[in-house]
């Protein structure tokens, strides 16, 4: 990851997802064309416990209604398209297994997984499964020459607590919704965490000096506008999540010749 005063890494936001479904292969292979730093995306657990790629709560948004990853195999899943949605030219699209991921891009690019962990997923216990699925793949798939570049991050810190335990040494970030989550109180124990990530929104330069003062990178998303990429800018982020990561490179690559206001 960049240090705090160098220009910001570009991570693909679940790739370049304004170019092509997100979290998709097409949105992956984009990514890399554009010369990203490294690839972030979400992975879910689907009911006969194969961890995909897959963002929201329901498969609303593919025809599946208000089923969620979690209700169907991977058999029934994969007979849904996952492209038209976007646009009609990505019919077709398949959904992409996490082994799939690893294994296409791993060798390539970093590879920032967000482990999804809603409430339901805690209580059932599919968090901790998952959390313990991922850390196998990443294990089995990639060479330990790899595995610095793979960060670990979700909203929930035992998720991260848990993969810790068995692999202290790996890279993981924390996610939060706001400066209000995050406190030296809560950061997590036990884990090697790198950075806290949180929307640019709510991104300040006290919250990023507290973090960067507390010994963390500050991580931003999703920055797809001029004001956006300046409130980045602005609070000295190390790294920057965008859909659009081929816009984003020529923005930061023009503010290289000019300094911009404040910063």
């Amino acid at each position: 990851m960049a240090e705090g005063r160098q220009r910001p890494q570009i991570i693909a936001h679940r790739g370049a997802s304004k170019e092509a479904p997100d979290n998709s292969r097409a949105a992956f292979d984009a990514a890399l064309r554009h010369g990203v730093a490294g690839i972030e995306f979400d992975v879910q657990l689907t009911r006969d416990g194969v961890p995909v790629i897959y963002h929201d709560r329901t498969l609303s948004r593919v025809g599946g209604g208000r089923r969620r990853i979690s209700d169907l195999s991977l058999k029934e899943l994969r007979a849904f398209d996952w492209g038209s949605w976007f646009d009609s030219s990505f019919a077709g699209t398949s959904l992409m297994t996490l082994d799939g991921v690893l294994r296409r891009y791993g060798r390539r690019t970093s590879l920032f997984l967000e482990i999804k962990s809603r409430q339901q997923d805690r209580l059932s216990g599919r968090s901790e499964v998952l959390t313990a699925k991922v850390l196998s793949a990443v294990r089995s798939t990639l060479p330990k020459e790899s595995l610095e570049g793979v960060f670990l991050l979700s909203f929930d810190p035992v998720v991260l607590v848990t993969a810790a335990r068995e692999e202290p040494g790996w890279n993981y970030i924390l996610n939060v919704e706001s400066p209000d989550g995050w406190s030296r109180g809560n950061r997590p124990r036990g884990v090697r965490l790198r950075a806290c990530c949180l929307p640019v929104a709510r991104l300040t330069p006290a919250f990023a000096h507290r973090l960067h003062r507390d010994g963390l990178q500050v991580m931003t998303y999703s920055c797809n506008t001029p004001r956006q990429a300046l409130r980045a800018l602005r609070a000295r982020a190390d790294t920057i999540l965008t859909d659009d990561p081929r816009w984003l490179g020529m923005y930061l690559a023009g503010k290289e010749g000019s300094r911009a206001p404040g910063l």
